[in-house]
């Protein structure tokens, strides 16, 4: 299953008419849904260490871009309280990191 830190309209591949849907999910959700392995387009190695280590499983950084066909599902590891600072490797203070299933219809 893919695994993004992010998620953009032009991820889906087939865009004159899709239906995108959000389901905000646990760690241990998203730690059995990625449990038969983790494709992983997080670019930035701090970033997939820190989701990694979440997940207690090697997220691997890779700066690439992954797009969603329509009945494809994927999870989306969103970074809520702005950038990650460089080098970091848990989470600051004031940051976390929410998981969500995102399905393309």
């Amino acid at each position: 299953m893919k695994l993004f830190n992010a998620f953009s309209i032009q991820m889906i591949s087939a865009l004159d008419e899709a239906s995108v849907s959000f389901k905000k999910i646990s760690v241990e959700q998203a730690k059995n849904l990625l449990a038969g392995g983790a494709d992983s387009y997080i670019g930035h190695t701090d970033t997939a260490a820190v989701v990694g280590d979440l997940l207690g499983m090697k997220v691997p950084a890779q700066r690439r871009f992954g797009t969603l066909v329509p009945g494809e599902t994927a999870i989306v590891a969103q970074v809520i309280g702005g950038r990650l600072p460089e080098g970091c490797t848990t989470l600051p203070d004031g940051f976390s990191i929410q998981f969500f299933q995102v399905t393309v219809q």
